[in-house]
């Protein structure tokens, strides 16, 4: 298990470009229409951020949970400029 995410690491970091002069770590894959990275791995879509906050700081961002960007970076994955919290329910 180590070692695919560890390939996923490495893939998601080839796609980084940074920091910048505000410590961001800018996204230079796939975008959405709606402005955030999107990270390809095996036929799947995930959004660059989400895939940066997992695999970088290891942990898990569970379905009722976004991550969000405090630095309001769209393409920021600087694991740090990022925070789990609890889906707004509308």
């Amino acid at each position: 298990m180590e070692t695919i995410i560890e390939d996923i690491g490495d893939e998601l970091l080839s796609k980084l470009l940074g920091p910048d002069k505000n410590d961001c770590w800018l996204w230079e894959g796939k975008v959405s229409l709606d402005g955030y990275g999107i990270f390809e791995c095996e036929g799947y879509e995930f959004q660059a951020h989400r895939s940066a906050k997992m695999v970088l700081e290891p942990g898990w961002v569970y379905k009722h949970q976004d991550v969000i960007h405090i630095c309001d970076n769209k393409l920021c994955c600087n694991p740090k400029h990022l925070r789990i919290v609890d889906k707004v329910k509308t």
